[in-house]
Order: C-alpha cells, then sequence, then structure tokens
C-alpha cells in the first residue's frame, strides 16, 4: 500500500535516533526577564468553578486544559526529545512542555519535555488553567509562553485575578482590569512558537491575524481573536463568514448582567484529541467551525469548447483569521478531493482520493508546511526544524488556485465537483505515535459543484 510523505518522513525520523547529550539548561535559550512561577500561588481550576460553574463547564474537556494530557502531544515530545543531541536542539525539545503546562515548567514541577508528564498536581493536572490566563501580568515577548505572572498565595489568599472588566467584583479575590486580556496579545504569547536555536517560526498564529485584515488600522473594526474563539457556541460558529452574536449573562451568581460573557471553551480546530479524550463536544464544535471557515469555486478555460482538458478550483479563506490552516501545519492535513464524472455518473477522472489505507494519494493538493532540518532534509521533529522547505496555506482573506489537467481531453457534458477536506492528523503518524489504530475523523471544509453542458 502507498504511504503519504508524512509517515515516510515520520518513519525516517524513528529510524534514526541518535545518542543524545546531556540536557543543556533552557534559560539560556530564553528571555532574560522571565521569571519563575510561584507554584503555590496558583489555586485549582475547581475551586474557580465554584462560582464561575458555566465558564468552568466551558472550559473543561478543551484543548487548553488537556494541553499535557493530550496522548498525541505526550507521544511525539517524548519521542523528538530522545532524538536530538545538538544543545540547541535539546534545549528546544525541552522546552514543549513550557507551552503546554507552563505553570508546572516555570514552577520547577516539571523542568522539561523528558521528565515526567505525571508530575503534577491538582492546579497543573489542567494545564491551561483559570489562574494561569488571570494572572498574567507582563507580557515579555509574543512568543513561547514568554510572559510573567502574580498570583496570589494558595486558596487562603488568592489575590488580584485580570480581566477584560473594568467594574468586576467579588467577594473572594480582588479584581482589575488588564489591557493584556483584552487584546489579541494574551493569544500571542502561546501562540507564536519559534525554535529556541535556530529561530524558525513554528507556529505563527498569532502574526498571521497581526497581519491580516482583521487587524484592521480603524480600531472599531478590529476582529480580536476573542470575538471569534470566545463567541462560539453549538450552531454558532462564530466566524469570518458568519455572525457572531454576543451572549448576554452573568459571569457568576449574583453577578452583574452583562451583554457578552466570553466563552472559554477557545475551540480551533482540533477534531480528534478532545473526542479521544471523551469530550466528543468540544470535536463537534471544532468541525462546526472548520465548516464555516473556506469557499470553493470551480472554473473552466473559456476555450474549452466541447471537450474538458483542464479546470482549476479556487479555495478562498474567508473565515479564519490566520493562515488556514494554521497552528501544527507540519501534522495537520488539509486537502482537495476532485471528481469528474460523465453524463452517465461514471467517474472519468479524480485527484485527492484517500488510498485504502487512509493516507493520501500521490499527486494530492495539500495545503500545509514542510520543514527541513539543518542538511535540508524534511522532518517532522520540531526540535530539528532549522528552515522552512515550503508553505503553501491559504492567508486570511486570500485564495489559492489549483489548477487540474486531466490526462486526455473529456467530452462533454461532465461534472465537476471538488471538496476541500480535512483532518487533524494523518492516521498513519497517529497510529505510529499512540501504537493503535484510531479512526481519525475527516471533515468536509467546503465542497463545490459545476455542470458543464
Amino acid at each position: 500500500m502507498k504511504k503519504s510523505v508524512g509517515i515516510i518522513v515520520f518513519l525516517c525520523i524513528i529510524s534514526s535516533i541518535v545518542s543524545r547529550s546531556e540536557t543543556i539548561g533552557h534559560k539560556t535559550y530564553l528571555h532574560e526577564d522571565l521569571k519563575p512561577f510561584r507554584l503555590e500561588g496558583f489555586i485549582s481550576p475547581e475551586n474557580c468553578g465554584g462560582c464561575h460553574e458555566e465558564i468552568f463547564d466551558m472550559w473543561n474537556g478543551t484543548m487548553h486544559s488537556q494541553a499535557t494530557a493530550d496522548p498525541l502531544f505526550r507521544a511525539a515530545t517524548k519521542l523528538f526529545v530522545g532524538l536530538v543531541s545538538e544543545p540547541g536542539e535539546v534545549a528546544d525539545a525541552e522546552h514543549c512542555i513550557g507551552c503546554h503546562n507552563p505553570i508546572a515548567y516555570r514552577s520547577g514541577q516539571i523542568k522539561g519535555t523528558s521528565d515526567n508528564y505525571d508530575n503534577v498536581d491538582d492546579v497543573t493536572k489542567y494545564s491551561i488553567s483559570c489562574d494561569m490566563c488571570h494572572s498574567i501580568n507582563e507580557i515579555v515577548e509574543l512568543r513561547n509562553a514568554s510572559f510573567n505572572t502574580d498570583p496570589g498565595n494558595g486558596e487562603d489568599d488568592p489575590g488580584v485575578k485580570r480581566g477584560p472588566r473594568d467594574d468586576a467584583e467579588s467577594m473572594y479575590h480582588e479584581t482589575v482590569f488588564s489591557d493584556i486580556h483584552a487584546s489579541s496579545q494574551i493569544c500571542g504569547t502561546c501562540h507564536n512558537v519559534y525554535h529556541l536555536s535556530h529561530i524558525t517560526k513554528l507556529e505563527g498564529t498569532y502574526d498571521e491575524w497581526y497581519n491580516s485584515p482583521y487587524n484592521s488600522a480603524d480600531e472599531s473594526k478590529v476582529v480580536a481573536c476573542q470575538d471569534c474563539h470566545m463567541h462560539q457556541a453549538p450552531g454558532i460558529p462564530s466566524t469570518g463568514m458568519t455572525e457572531r452574536p454576543d451572549f448576554p449573562g452573568q459571569s457568576a451568581p449574583m453577578g452583574v448582567d452583562r451583554p457578552h460573557i466570553y466563552r472559554h471553551s477557545v475551540i480551533g480546530a482540533n477534531t480528534f484529541t478532545t473526542a479521544l479524550l471523551g469530550y466528543p463536544q468540544w470535536a463537534e464544535l471544532a468541525a462546526e467551525r472548520l465548516k464555516h471557515a473556506a469557499v470553493l469555486d470551480i472554473s473552466i478555460p473559456d476555450d474549452s469548447g466541447k471537450r474538458l482538458s483542464s479546470f482549476t478550483v479556487r479555495v478562498s479563506n474567508e473565515g479564519a483569521g490566520h493562515m488556514l490552516p494554521t497552528g501544527v501545519t507540519e501534522f495537520r492535513q488539509m486537502w482537495l478531493e476532485v471528481e469528474v464524472t460523465d453524463r452517465k455518473g461514471k467517474t472519468v477522472y479524480s485527484s485527492g482520493k484517500l488510498n485504502p489505507d487512509g493516507s493520501l494519494s500521490d499527486g494530492t493538493c495539500v495545503f500545509n508546511t514542510v520543514f527541513g532540518d539543518s542538511e535540508g532534509n524534511p522532518t517532522l521533529n520540531v526540535a530539528t526544524a532549522a528552515v522552512m522547505l515550503t508553505d503553501r496555506r491559504i492567508p486570511p482573506k486570500g485564495y489559492d488556485d489549483e489548477t487540474f489537467f486531466t490526462a486526455k481531453a473529456l467530452k462533454l457534458p461532465l461534472t465537476v465537483r471538488a471538496r476541500l477536506n480535512y483532518r487533524s492528523i494523518d492516521p498513519g503518524v497517529a497510529e505510529s505515535l499512540l501504537g493503535e489504530n484510531n479512526e481519525v475523523p475527516v471533515v468536509v471544509m467546503a465542497e463545490a459543484e459545476k455542470v458543464i453542458e
């Protein structure tokens, strides 16, 4: 059976394990203004849920809350850190946990990726937690979780919680308005990831938004990260191509009635992990978001006559405020599937069909990124990603055209159908990491059909 390029590269990585030198301290590679976290100062999200029950339920089981429990993250990062020996690459590999569990990492509870991920307590087991975000008091750099925090002193003295309200009051903790929490910058601290040594931009979701039409020079027209990702609810995807209604309510019982309560589910595009961990409702919302991100259009040459030799599919990013796809796009798969049928419904041309083993067929039009190591060889190990080899993604409010050429001219009439498909990871790579065959759902993001008489 055919294997996708991603699986082949991944298996090559596994087979090329090298001896690993002594871990180099990560602080050499990080900003000198980053401060250690006081582990004893933070409180458990379950404590927060005592008053903010609805918000807790929105957040619980999401990718933020499960960032360390994610089995793909665990397996991949443990593998990657074991495959590197160059000091800068070791440092970068050891820093993976720094974004997925900042409190555990910056407090020294988990010293690095090679450490035991289960060295957590009631606070840090939740990864990206309430108190972690609402204790941020300084952004040092818009990358690699480079922020500082000022938590309280535990449950008996929870300290000051920062947020986007200037009139919030609490009987349990102090509150203060924070510019950081009212802007996209709080997202940018983690959703920009640079290699610590090679300085390769591994993920640039915030930068993609910052340079997009959504970050308008007219402040009244800015669509911030929160305006989409913290407005979604079932049946309301809240993307750039849909309405983004407010959700009136209270942040806590006896709280102020507000025109909008931010939805802390903060859904992205992961349709696999949350379902795998027992929270399918968040995978369903991710699929709904994906279905309102892109638009397809099919065009044929004006001089086609009575036969068709080529056609073009345009993929427009109408709904995402960043590249499509974004994030770990070396793992994610977004591709075009096209089919041409004759008057009897017989398929006379196709591209992008999955192989029997679920891998992408040769010649499939894939929108993704490919990284290379220091010698220019393709790699899925982000710790060795020294250069971006290719980047075919669709910018916000932009488009990409793919022209398909048939092997021979096809006689009309014909019907051309196109689909834009997405899945969170190549199932072959998932099987290599998890050691079992887990079905990775394919989401049809957009469809188009053109009948040529």
